[in-house]
């Protein structure tokens, strides 16, 4: 059966952590590496959405920094696969990011299958020609620095640990991940993390289809609630799609107190993820369609939105959209200095 798979692209860096529910002047400084998350637009049947990292809450999550002209990535990749393809069925996904200009998170996601010998299990593919993940992150790969960087995400949104190639697989035991320390750390993690669904389906398309909604794909969603019409998918499909609906109740709950707290840009974006016509006709629906209009004309809300279009031009690998992307994010750095935006915007600009 062929692999399912999202080819991604960075677009914005935003503030506050996967946790952040506490209000305080100390949460509205300018974000440091470990209370950031990524913000990705992921290109997929020729849509292109925004993507936000923190869809993956409650999962172990390994970002890895990387191009197709690092030799130790190319001969890493191999044993990547392997254990990619061995965790695909654990709450644990390995996010990709590829720091070669020019390319897009289709071609390292390509390179890495040439390179790995079979195809990958959870992946999320990742373009970084901007160098802003990066910084943001407080990492950098270039051919007179570091070729290899990866950083490993609790299910609650910190950081674990950072791993250079020699830490990540130590000297004199060859490219085994088998004993690496990255391994021993994931499964280490893994009896805190979950899947929003409990467990994956055991029926093909639909434990796909499953899979594809507990890395953040809500287009799925529609999917699986026709497959509760079929009498093969039916039980485990009205359990995933009612799991799903208590998911997005629970979400939109989340988002209401995010806004008591004053993190209202955080909690339109909650509120966006489920306005959509995905979830046409649920409680959290109208819930976020209501909220997202009382909220519209919000400065924290509009800077949010200037920011992420100004990442999405940065990002489009088109040098005629760099320009006015650069121009727009110093907009922000001046026009909202006051906001969790304009601070991001200056810290990366």
């Amino acid at each position: 059966m062929k692999k399912t798979w999202m080819a991604l692209t960075l677009a914005a860096a935003v503030a506050a952590a996967w946790t952040a529910t506490a209000g305080g002047e100390e949460n509205r400084e300018l974000p440091k590496p470990k209370s950031t998350r990524m913000v990705l637009s992921y290109r997929a049947r020729a849509e292109n959405k925004l993507y936000e990292l923190d869809r993956l809450r409650g999962k172990v999550v390994v970002v890895t920094f990387c191009a197709r002209w690092c030799p130790i990535c190319n001969r890493q990749l191999p044993e990547l696969a392997k254990v990619t393809k061995h965790l695909e069925d654990q709450p644990v996904v390995f996010v990709f990011v590829n720091t070669q200009p020019g390319d897009s998170g289709e071609d390292i996601y390509q390179h890495a299958v040439k390179h790995g010998g079979e195809d990958f299990g959870n992946c999320l593919w990742a373009q970084d020609a901007d160098g802003i993940t990066q910084k943001i992150f407080g990492q950098r790969v270039s051919q007179k620095g570091t070729l290899w960087q990866a950083m490993l995400m609790t299910p609650d949104g910190g950081i674990q640990q950072s791993y250079s190639a020699l830490s990540y697989i130590p000297p004199g035991e060859g490219m085994s991940f088998e004993r690496s320390a990255l391994r021993r750390d994931v499964e280490h993690l893994l009896p805190g993390a979950k899947f929003v669904l409990g467990e994956l389906p055991s029926e093909e398309p639909l434990k796909t289809l499953a899979r594809r909604f507990e890395w953040g794909d809500y287009s799925v969603v529609p999917m699986i609630k026709t497959l509760m019409s079929r009498s093969k998918y039916k039980k485990e499909a009205t359990a995933a799609y009612e799991g799903i609906m208590a998911f997005a109740d629970g979400e939109t709950a989340r988002a209401a107190e995010m806004e008591k707290l004053g993190y209202r840009a955080e909690a339109y974006r909650i509120y966006a993820r489920f306005a959509g016509r995905e979830f046409t006709g649920s409680k959290a629906n109208r819930e976020a369609k209501a909220r997202m209009a009382a909220l519209r004309n919000d400065k924290e809300v509009k800077a949010l939105e200037f920011l992420e279009k100004a990442y999405s031009l940065l990002s489009s690998g088109s040098s005629a959209q760099a320009k006015p992307g650069r121009m727009l994010l110093e907009q922000v750095a001046a026009q909202f200095k006051d906001t969790d935006a304009g601070k991001i915007a200056e810290y990366v600009k």
